[in-house]
């Protein structure tokens, strides 16, 4: 086999092996198949090499798929930045624990319609909010009603 060929499998493998740990399909899984394609144009005249060189394209893709899908049920994966975890850390937040209790039952205006979420403005602090589903317009009278991690729960309260 000559050179080129050599040259044109492995840097197809390389470019197939690192487009399976890259999100979507892009520019290294296009040019990873052109290479082994063209490894396979360079052998047109040989039909044993071509034939060599498609099992062993297929033998390489078939053992990465394996250690790829075996990574994956074992969990292996979990612990990449690509891929979202179940909960956000609370490290991995500007907000800290606690940081909105004193905002807990506290009566404020709708800034923006709350459609379901949107601003509201506290005692001058302007917070983003979101209601249980509801849509209540701008200027309405809203209270604090839960803290859930991140989300600041509103409610319509009555007028004063």
């Amino acid at each position: 086999m000559p050179v080129p060929t050599i040259i044109l499998l492995l840097l197809g493998v390389l470019l197939l092996i690192v487009e399976m740990f890259l999100p979507g399909f892009g520019v290294a899984g296009v040019a990873g198949l052109l290479s082994l394609f063209g490894a396979l144009l360079l052998q047109i005249g040989n039909p044993v090499s071509m034939l060599f060189i498609s099992a062993l394209v297929l033998f390489i893709i078939a053992v990465v798929l394996i250690i790829f899908f075996r990574f994956a049920q074992k969990g292996k994966f979990d612990k990449w930045r690509l891929i979202l975890g179940e909960h956000i850390e609370g490290k991995s937040t500007s907000i800290k624990n606690g940081q909105y209790k004193e905002y807990l039952g506290a009566k404020g205006r709708a800034l923006t319609q709350l459609r379901p979420s949107g601003k509201a403005e506290f005692n001058g602090t302007v917070l983003d909010v979101a209601t249980n589903g509801e849509f209540l317009p701008k200027g309405t009278l809203v209270e604090v009603v839960a803290l859930e991690g991140l989300r600041i729960l509103v409610s319509a309260a009555q007028e004063e």
